[in-house]
């Protein structure tokens, strides 16, 4: 139930980039909740990501109120399925280019084949996904979005770089029961 007013305005005023995720995080208090972090994320200056989590949070908060709620995100996270059901398309590229509507950078996730790139104004850019001995796909998603931070946080401008990057820890994380290396 962590809500914006949770959240010291120090650390705020000190974070470079603020990623919101998690079903329990994203879920209650509704999209108003989501909306409310994003603006406190925003308020110290940072970029903000936001990865939905699954495709019951989106149906939790509905399509059209999540979306709403999206206003100051930075870059968004989807899987594939969570893409095509924040849209209500079956189509990939017209949810990416939607998605792009609201947020300027849309890497949506789409397991062995990598990740979709998009950006308002330009078609979808395809980034392959990094040969993986896949044990266990738990975590990959949020392994794909750390390392693409960190990678983006550093050089905001090579987008398909921070992709290479996200996809190599993903595939790291894939060779793993429970997506970590051992202690």
């Amino acid at each position: 139930m962590l809500s914006a007013a949770d959240v010291p305005p120090d650390l705020v005023a000190r974070a470079d980039i603020v990623h919101l995720t998690g079903a329990g995080l994203l879920t209650g208090g509704g999209a108003e909740r989501v909306a409310e972090l994003v603006a406190c994320a925003r308020a110290g200056g940072a970029r903000v990501s936001l990865d939905p989590s699954s495709v019951a949070v989106v149906h939790t908060l509905g399509p059209a109120a999540l979306l709403e709620a999206l206003t100051g995100v930075d870059v968004l996270f989807p899987g594939r399925d969570e893409a095509l059901a924040l849209t209500e398309t079956t189509d990939l590229r017209v949810a990416v280019r939607r998605l792009t509507e609201h947020v300027p950078l849309v890497v949506v996730t789409v397991g062995p084949e990598g990740a979709v790139l998009g950006r308002p104004g330009r078609s979808p850019q395809r980034v392959a996904a990094t040969p993986a001995t896949v044990v266990d796909t738990l975590g990959a998603g949020d392994a794909f979005a750390a390392g693409f931070l960190r990678a983006w946080a550093t050089d905001p401008v090579r987008i398909g770089s921070a992709a290479r990057e996200g996809g190599r820890v993903a595939a790291r994380a894939l060779g793993f029961v429970g997506g970590r290396p051992p202690a």
